[in-house]
């Protein structure tokens, strides 16, 4: 038994009470002391608000209609991070990182590797476990089609990779010897360029363009 880093208290949330059980029980065997458990996306929103846990683990079966359960948490600051099975399509993957999840992992992983993902999805970083990301990139692929996104300049790949790294604007400033006001010019050029969002589609990119090699798939 290990403790996660940084995991103290965790609200695991699925429509199924013996996902939810096991989610719960991974999380307890594995060093995290305060599991809550939510059966409804009511119930989730409620005890996300009231606990602020670390981080909020949805099963994908109570993401809601587009997202919806999703967006909402997000939208309160909390950590969210999607546990699936590897027959979840890749498009329903593009949708949890476009409403803000931290993080996709998988029902396939062992625990102690759960976990690990589990701690670096609480300290801010972006997660995604090696299945899932095969599927984002697949479809990424298939909805790409022969459409190419413009290039990206070697500083604006820097910046990328940072953010895909979980850096912070003031962080990747630093590390470039750059302003931030600068980082956020780099950064609206990055979401024109490849016509995405926000930080996560952009960890997503930097993950299916094999940047790089640390991108914190599990």
């Amino acid at each position: 038994m290990g403790e996660p880093s940084g995991v103290r208290s965790a609200v695991v949330g699925s429509l199924h009470s013996l996902m939810a059980e096991g989610l719960a029980g991974i999380l307890r065997d594995e060093g995290c002391p305060d599991v809550r458990i939510a059966l409804s996306p009511e119930s989730l929103l409620e005890a996300a608000n009231a606990n602020r846990p670390d981080v909020i683990i949805i099963d994908g079966c109570m993401c809601g209609d587009r997202m919806s359960v999703v967006g909402d948490i997000v939208k309160q600051g909390h950590t969210v991070a999607l546990v699936v099975s590897s027959d979840w399509s890749g498009t329903f993957l593009l949708e949890a990182v476009q409403a803000g999840v931290g993080g996709c992992l998988s029902y396939d992983e062992d625990p102690a590797k759960f976990m690990a993902s589990i701690g670096l999805i609480a300290e801010g970083l972006f997660v995604m476990s090696r299945n899932m990301a095969q599927l984002v990139a697949d479809t990424t692929r298939t909805m790409r089609h022969d459409v190419q996104p413009e290039v990206l300049s070697p500083r604006e790949q820097q910046v990328a990779i940072m953010v895909a790294q979980g850096a912070t604007n003031r962080e990747i400033a630093e590390e470039l010897f750059i302003s931030e006001h600068t980082v956020k010019i780099h950064l609206g050029h990055i979401l024109e360029k490849l016509n995405l969002r926000n930080r996560q589609q952009i960890a997503a990119y930097v993950a299916d363009q094999g940047l790089i090699q640390d991108i914190r798939l599990q």
